[in-house]
């Protein structure tokens, strides 16, 4: 069992972590990409909140980050949480740092990754930036997932469609999280540029 005194030096340093990339990470000369969100962590404290309502609900211990940044998530759900957890991230400095940390990061687009089926809970704050990407993301990792996973997450586009309410804080922040039913079916959304 994981003492109070590992919890607060978990939470610690990877919140420290979080803050130094924050201030002094960025790649000299980086310039924004207009499809994908500059690294903005979200809140150490709120995560570690709705992972303890999705631990509780989880039938496994497979968890994906998809936009996992420096790995900061990772370290927590591994750590805190005993989870079997891998990252997806497209920046390879950021993704390079969490594997030379020990958190297991593949270095990829969110939308062309094919592995949503194998993970028990995915976590994703909000990976593009450009809205329609970020749509086509969410209906594709929510068609995907095996039924009885867990989506969850933060600055979304729209609740995954007939789930399972776990936790729902749509209006604070459009996040929460949400259990894929045995028996769900997908929904059809048009998710042309075109329109």
């Amino acid at each position: 069992m994981t003492s109070y005194k590992d919890i607060k030096n978990i939470l610690a340093e990877t919140m420290a972590e979080d803050l130094e990339w924050l201030t002094h990470g960025r790649v000299p000369g980086q310039k924004p990409d207009p499809v994908y969100n500059p690294w903005m962590p979200f809140q150490m404290a709120d995560f570690v909140a709705i992972m303890t309502e999705c631990v509780a609900q989880s039938e496994g211990r497979m968890f994906l980050d998809v936009g996992s940044g420096i790995g900061t998530k990772l370290a927590v759900a591994q750590e805190l949480f005993d989870l079997e957890a891998m990252g997806i991230e497209y920046d390879p400095v950021m993704a390079g740092y969490a594997d030379d940390s020990g958190r297991v990061t593949l270095t990829c687009d969110a939308l062309k990754y094919e592995g949503y089926d194998r993970y028990d809970i995915i976590w994703m704050y909000r990976p593009f930036r450009d809205p329609l990407s970020q749509a086509k993301l969410e209906h594709k990792i929510y068609e995907a997932m095996k039924p009885g996973a867990i989506i969850a997450g933060a600055a979304l586009c729209a609740p995954p469609h007939g789930f399972e309410i776990i936790i729902d804080d749509w209006e604070i922040g459009c996040r929460g999280a949400w259990k894929k039913p045995l028996n769900w079916e997908p929904v059809t959304y048009d998710l042309n540029e075109d329109e």
